[in-house]
């Protein structure tokens, strides 16, 4: 396969391993240099002194996109690719990181999903603005992996987090809220995720939405033209948790909690209805559309925003509440939007603190 004559500007071919190398190399000779190279790092001005941006929120150097993303403040980038391959370099001066990513596939791909992946590992690097973190990666390990449903003809990306000892652990089966198809929405809860592997769970988080889904629909009556995607994701829980008995059958089966926000939540309160006695347990971080299971066989319990309301029927009445030992709590500080890794310190202790106080899981 003819990839044609490699020279200068774009056409560059390297690995990951030596573009840390030459990361290195220009780290060194800004500090040496800072007044002259520092003008690489540096938006461009317009005459009227308004920064030009090539898109919201970024602007562009000699060479370099600019932005500033928390929790990683200040981000120099480029991209580059070929047919065959594709590769993004990510530097974070304020960190003394960089991220190199190379894929064998050629451009218009996301790397979305990367980014939340080092998103999500975070809070085990570095101390950000959400404050100090201990580091708990050291017990457990992260792995993701794309399942494939061969009845429904439909992959299933998920994300693994495992206990350092699992024989026996209670599982953990987390829905992401809407995320508009674009991806890596399951990586994107990782202050929990981590957390509750840390504590032994065996966590799976399941990746709903793919790039060919038809999106969400926003008119219409919920309960009606969102049904079929809750159906959908509750059939991909079901997947995920015969794949475990394959794959891990010494995991306690007996004791499977269900954790969903938003259309996640949707999701995870559907499923104990339509597939009755699989899970013992749902945590239902502010559904809004589907009415909560009244059984006595699941245990409910359901954390409620500060700012959004649910559609009506989907909580129960105090007497449902106390007949069928439902536990519903509004968090005072949290709202709707940041229940994911958006949520500051104040409201990921309010939401891993309920969950962690739920029987047979703190």
């Amino acid at each position: 396969f003819y990839l044609g004559d490699f020279y200068g500007d774009g056409s560059v071919i390297s690995t990951a391993e030596d573009l840390k190398k030459w990361d290195d190399a220009l780290r060194a000779y800004i500090q040496e240099d800072s007044t002259h190279f520092g003008e690489a790092f540096r938006p461009i001005i317009r005459k009227d002194g308004s920064v030009l941006e090539t898109q919201k929120g970024v602007s562009y150097g000699f060479g370099w996109s600019l932005r500033n993303e928390p929790p990683m403040d200040k981000i120099y980038a480029h991209n580059g690719g070929h047919p065959g391959f594709t590769t993004n370099y990510y530097r974070y001066p304020d960190k003394n990181m960089v991220l190199v990513i190379c894929r064998n596939v050629e451009q218009k791909v996301s790397f979305r999903p990367y980014l939340q992946a080092l998103r999500a590992l975070l809070p085990t690097l570095i101390d950000n603005k959400y404050g100090s973190v201990s580091n708990l990666k050291s017990t457990f390990s992260l792995d993701t992996s794309i399942l494939f449903d061969q009845e429904r003809n439909r992959f299933i990306p998920i994300a693994i987090y495992k206990p350092q000892q699992f024989n026996k652990s209670k599982i953990v089966i987390f829905n992401h809220g809407y995320g508009q198809n674009k991806g890596g929405d399951y990586l994107a809860y990782s202050y929990l995720t981590e957390k509750l592997a840390a504590k032994g769970y065996f966590v799976v988080s399941i990746q709903h939405e793919l790039s060919t889904d038809s999106l969400l629909p926003l008119t219409g009556i919920p309960q009606i033209v969102r049904r079929p995607f809750w159906e959908r994701g509750a059939d991909n829980i079901l997947f995920v948790i015969n794949e475990l008995k394959k794959t891990n059958p010494d995991l306690d089966f007996k004791h499977i909690t269900l954790i969903g926000h938003s259309n996640g939540g949707d999701m995870t309160a559907l499923f104990p209805q339509k597939y009755p006695n699989i899970v013992d347990k749902i945590i239902t971080l502010d559904n809004r559309r589907m009415a909560l299971p009244k059984s006595k066989s699941v245990k409910v319990y359901s954390l409620r925003s500060s700012d959004q309301l649910a559609d009506e029927g989907v909580l129960p009445t105090e007497e449902e509440q106390k007949r069928y030992k439902m536990t519903i709590t509004k968090l005072p500080n949290t709202i709707h939007n940041n229940m994911d890794d958006n949520a500051n310190a104040e409201q990921r202790n309010e939401i891993t603190n309920f969950i962690l106080s739920c029987p047979e899981i703190g």
